[in-house]
Formats: structure tokens, C-alpha cells, sequence
């Protein structure tokens, strides 16, 4: 009778540990997309004013939706509008809002939510709250088109 106490025990741990890493695994997001090396700024772009600005705003509290939000944004730009990072035409800077001192974006850009909002420094164009992230965010491809084709328009608005 021990042994099928013991044998129960151990499946019973299995299963549990088994149910365990499975959650824990499903509740890691992916980490923000980073320009890659070879799209970083050069020192004399990195001084100069960018003619675009996307930024992802966020909060201290991120869930899983939030963080893909934000990957794919920047996957979105890196792959499609690396040479603009390069020359320092276009800055990613992704923003937490409820730090100090980062208030004022909620005001300055109309925020409900966490969002890609892209904004010409110059004003040569309003700034563009990109509202239809949250319905794309499940489609990658129509997502990525979305950020890009915005930003293109944005970058030809000053031009």
C-alpha cells in the first residue's frame, strides 16, 4: 500500500509541477524590440533632431497584450524603417507614463490608454495617436503595414 501512496504522491508533483511551469511560461511576454546594432545612429544623427518620433506609451503595470503592443512596434520600425533610425530621421522611444515628470504626456497627447503615438517635432503635422493598435495587435502583418504606412505618411508630411 506504501509504494502506491508514493507512486500517487510523485504523479500528483509531476502534474502540479507540470501545471506550474506551464503558467509561468504563458505569463512571460515577449521583450520589447530594440533597434538592432547595425541601425543604431551614427554619433552626428544621434545629435541631430529627429523629423519623426514614435513613442509607446505604457505604464508601471504591463500585461501580456501591452507588451506585444510594444514588440511590434519596434519590430515594425526596425525592419521597415531601419535606414530612417540609422540617420536619426526617426527616434523609437518607448515612455512610462507614470513616472515622474511623464505626466504631461497623458494632457499633451490626449491619452486613454496605452498607445503608439507619432509626432513630428517641427509640427509640421499633428501628432497621430495610432488608435487602431489594440484590433491589430493579433494580426502581425496588418499591425507592422499599419505602423509603417502611418510613419511613412508622417515622414512625408514635413517633406
Amino acid at each position: 500500500m506504501k509504494t502506491k501512496q508514493i507512486v500517487t504522491f510523485s504523479l500528483l508533483a509531476l502534474v502540479v509541477g507540470s501545471l506550474a511551469w506551464t503558467i509561468a511560461g504563458a505569463m512571460r511576454a515577449p521583450a520589447p524590440a530594440e533597434p538592432p546594432t547595425d541601425a543604431a545612429p551614427s554619433p552626428e544623427a544621434a545629435a541631430a533632431e529627429p523629423e519623426l518620433i514614435v513613442y509607446y506609451f505604457h505604464g508601471n503595470t504591463r500585461c501580456a497584450t501591452c507588451r506585444k503592443i510594444e514588440a511590434q512596434a519596434g519590430e515594425a520600425l526596425t525592419a521597415d524603417l531601419a535606414a530612417e533610425l540609422a540617420a536619426g530621421r526617426v527616434q523609437w522611444l518607448p515612455v512610462n507614463i507614470d513616472e515622474p515628470g511623464n505626466e504631461h504626456f497623458v494632457q499633451d497627447y490626449q491619452l486613454h490608454t496605452r498607445s503608439v503615438v507619432l509626432v513630428r517635432p517641427d509640427g509640421a503635422a499633428p501628432y497621430r495617436n495610432l488608435e487602431e493598435i489594440w484590433s491589430l495587435v493579433g494580426s502581425p502583418d496588418a499591425y507592422r503595414a499599419y505602423i509603417t504606412a502611418n510613419a511613412r505618411e508622417m515622414l512625408e508630411a514635413g517633406s
